[in-house]
């Protein structure tokens, strides 16, 4: 990364993975996007 910017993108992607693509087992395996109605 050669500045916060890329940072700031990078970090901002996995925040976008982790609610809206990964599954969690604390929401029985949805998104918390999905157990939280935004999908």
């Amino acid at each position: 990364m050669t500045d916060g910017f890329a940072a700031e993108r990078v970090i901002d992607g996995w925040i976008d993975f982790y609610n809206t693509e990964r599954p969690h087992s604390f929401f029985d395996g949805q998104t918390p996007a999905e157990a939280y109605g935004a999908t």
